[in-house]
């Protein structure tokens, strides 16, 4: 059976996916309307950076940098199938020469200011955002209306308060939202809302508007720096990097693990991705979700709801849950038959799936509560449960499985319940 090694991994690995999309599938590749960003003609939630390479599809929750993890959750392409594809092309990485792209980077410019704000003031009150929260922006001069189309501008500044980036918004939803940043914007800057006083907490949201409800949430209280990220930086000095490496460490491991058993338990393995990346849409989004909710609660003083926001969260997990584990448990193979027509292959994957089919419902659990320790602002504690689950449990635990002489992709597949539960007892513990 044809396997890959090692060196074929590490060559496969080296290309990057917007670099493999720029030769391989330029049709595909569409700019965004954010600087520096594109997105997949065919799928709009796609987005990567043009600098970076770090992409994410948000409709599935799944992210990378790599051309083969592109290959492999996007494209739906099998481990093995994937490297060989990867290998023939013969890939070389082709490092991004920061100074060029700083040379190309347009000049920042801001859009003129209007002679009043009464226009965006009338459209973020229509948004449920209060009055003196407007004013307090604004009075800060990090909000205004642009004088040309009425557009909301929010401004990031440097340490030194000089403008460096700029989020534009239109005040008129016919159609698709206008939204987009100001040319020359640097995302490193991003729209902050600063107390009254200076202090150490921060308060992180998507957008400039989920940063001013916030504060309207809690009475118009100046009292924390509430900063709006507004999408991927490339500055490559976030703490996604460290996430990101842990991603692709853990990925590749398994996949190794996987690989050890042969061609067709790799290419069900594959299969049995596509699977889990669809159970675990419910869960993740109730982790994103609960983390706003939560850091919104709780900067209002409403500790109590939080708490319950979680447990609700819990219970509509567990529901949901429950069901896909009879699906994936009792009827994997009527699933995985979706994915192939090779009966090896969708036994290979059913053989998977059975092992982690516990995980769909104990993740339920642990997702939920992972969102209400973040937006309780216990991300360290979030992250180093992460490093014990995936580092000291599941990985161990799937090799250890993997090296038996009754080596089955069931057993490896337990690996991630087993790891799940684990994070579950931490946080407990915690």
């Amino acid at each position: 059976m044809p396997r890959v090694c090692k060196e074929q991994i590490d060559a496969a690995n080296r290309m990057t996916a917007i670099e493999f999309l720029r030769r391989y599938r330029p049709g595909s590749l569409v700019k965004s309307s954010a600087r520096g960003e594109y997105q997949l003609a065919e799928h709009d939630s796609f987005k990567i950076n043009g600098e970076s390479s770090v992409w994410h599809w948000k409709s599935r929750d799944i992210g990378g940098k790599s051309a083969l993890k592109y290959l492999i959750y996007v494209e739906g392409v099998p481990f093995v199938e994937a490297v060989q594809l990867l290998c023939e092309e013969s890939p070389t990485y082709i490092p991004v020469q920061h100074e060029a792209v700083e040379r190309e980077r347009p000049q920042f410019k801001l859009p003129r200011k209007a002679p009043t704000n009464d226009r965006v003031t009338r459209y973020l009150l229509g948004r449920g955002i209060s009055l003196p929260t407007i004013r307090y922006c604004i009075a800060r001069k990090i909000l205004y209306e642009s004088a040309e189309y009425h557009n909301c501008v929010f401004l990031g500044k440097d340490p030194q308060g000089v403008p460096k980036y700029a989020a534009l918004r239109g005040i008129y939803d016919y159609g698709k939202p206008f939204k987009r940043e100001a040319p020359g914007s640097q995302k490193q800057y991003g729209f902050c809302i600063p107390p009254m006083q200076p202090g150490t907490t921060v308060a992180v949201f998507e957008a400039a508007i989920d940063a001013m409800a916030e504060m309207t949430l809690c009475g118009d209280a100046a009292d924390k720096y509430r900063l709006s990220l507004g999408g991927v930086s490339s500055s490559g000095k976030e703490p996604l990097a460290l996430q990101e490496f842990l991603t692709q460490l853990s990925f590749l491991a398994l996949c190794a693990f996987v690989n050890r058993l042969g061609l067709e338990a790799s290419s069900g393995y594959g299969v049995a991705c596509k699977i889990v990346n669809f159970a675990m849409l419910i869960p993740s989004s109730l982790m994103q979700s609960m983390a706003s909710f939560v850091s919104q609660n709780v900067g209002a003083g409403k500790k109590k709801r939080a708490k319950q926001s979680m447990f609700t969260g819990i219970g509509v997990g567990l529901v949901v849950g429950c069901l896909v584990f009879v699906l994936v448990m009792f009827k994997g193979d009527v699933v995985a038959g979706i994915f192939s027509t090779d009966a090896s292959v969708i036994q290979n994957a059913f053989d998977y799936l059975k092992g982690f089919a516990p995980e769909t419902i104990v993740t339920a659990i642990l997702f939920s509560m992972i969102g209400y320790f973040n937006g309780n602002n216990k991300t360290v504690w979030v992250m180093i449960q992460g490093l014990v689950q995936t580092l000291l449990v599941r990985l161990p635990l799937a090799y250890y499985m993997s090296i038996q002489p009754n080596a089955s992709l069931t057993k490896i597949g337990l690996a991630a319940p087993v790891a799940t539960v684990t994070g579950i007892i931490l946080k407990f513990i915690s």
